[in-house]
């Protein structure tokens, strides 16, 4: 009797572990397995446009008001958020306008972190002269990061480009001034010019810059002052001058115009135009011997060489003989230090 029990505990006892055993089988069957953690990490290359921009707003909001407070646009490169959004713009999978359009934008501090990112990027040497034109509309935050591009970027503009445009409360701007003759003292090696802008109507008055290079403290500044006296010296009154004459540009037909080789006479006058003091020259001769086509040879190879080149007319009243010159042309000097 006591044998049949245990042989009947025995079977039951059995029964319930294979019961368990199938349980948890089934169980194990129907419950996902554990997910692996991930440890790829979102790049910027894979930031779409849409994604770029509220991402860019949301770092932004982060660092705008360190940014206000900060003593130094230097101190933006310790914060985490602008660092981010400087790799966000970097990364070569976001577009070069996309970038300079940051650069441009509204947004100042966006604007900082465009161009810190630009600097980085391998295509920036693609942009030098469109960051140089905008310079002067820069906060002067921006304008630190924009230096700072200049300075690691080939080529480089004219060391002086970037004071062609100064308005005036550049000179009285707490920071604006340090941070200009420090880009100049690193860049101190390189010739003094201000660049083709300083001759368009875009560039401020000569008085303004002259005002702001003032305030620097550098040997650039005082070279580009220099600069700044020998155009004024040069600068011409063509509203004036047009009265009466008109100048090289609008000068036609010299084209057609063939040097005879070896008229060495050409390489003297040039010579003596070129030389200092400049000398001035009579051209005499009989009439119809070329007088005028001479001169007009001179001319075309002065204006080739950067020269303004102004023929004035003479007067109706003036008698003019068989043997006058029918050409009265003033040379100017070109305004490059070259020259």
């Amino acid at each position: 009797m006591i044998q049949a029990a245990s042989e009947y505990f025995f079977i039951v006892l059995l029964g319930v572990f294979a019961i368990v055993w199938i349980v948890r089988a089934r169980w194990a069957e129907q419950t996902p397995a554990p997910l692996e953690q991930a440890t790829t990490e979102v790049t910027p290359a894979s930031v779409e446009p849409g994604t770029l921009s509220t991402r860019l707003h949301e770092l932004d909001a982060q660092f705008a008001a360190f940014a206000s407070n900060s003593a130094h646009p230097r101190e933006l490169d310790d914060q985490p958020a602008f660092k981010q959004a400087v790799e966000l713009l970097a990364d070569p999978a976001v577009a070069l306008n996309t970038v300079m359009q940051y650069a441009h934008g509204v947004s100042w501090t966006l604007a900082c972190a465009a161009l810190a990112a630009l600097t980085r990027r391998e295509d920036r040497a693609e942009m030098v002269d469109a960051v140089a034109a905008q310079f002067d509309k820069l906060a002067p935050w921006a304008m630190y990061f924009a230096l700072e591009y200049f300075l690691n970027t080939e080529p480089k503009p004219t060391v002086g480009a970037v004071v062609v445009g100064a308005k005036d409360w550049w000179k009285d701007s707490p920071i604006l001034p340090l941070l200009v003759q420090d880009y100049f003292d690193r860049r101190v090696i390189d010739e003094p010019e201000f660049g083709p802008d300083i001759y368009t109507p875009a560039a401020a008055p000569l008085a303004t810059i002259r005002a702001f290079l003032d305030r620097l403290n550098a040997p650039m500044a005082a070279a580009l002052t220099a600069k700044l006296d020998a155009i004024e010296r040069l600068n011409l009154d063509r509203a004036f001058l047009t009265s009466f004459g008109r100048f090289w540009t609008d000068q036609t037909g010299v084209e057609f115009l063939v040097e005879i080789e070896g008229w060495r006479h050409l390489d003297a006058v040039q010579a003596a135009v070129c030389q200092t003091p400049v000398r001035s020259l009579l051209v005499s001769g009989e009439r119809l011997v070329g007088k005028t086509a001479f001169l007009q040879l001179v001319a075309r190879r002065l204006a080739a060489a950067g020269w303004t080149v102004f023929e004035a007319g003479a007067p109706t009243s003036w008698p003019v003989s068989s043997g006058s010159v029918s050409l009265r042309a003033a040379f100017a000097r070109p305004w490059t230090s070259s020259r």
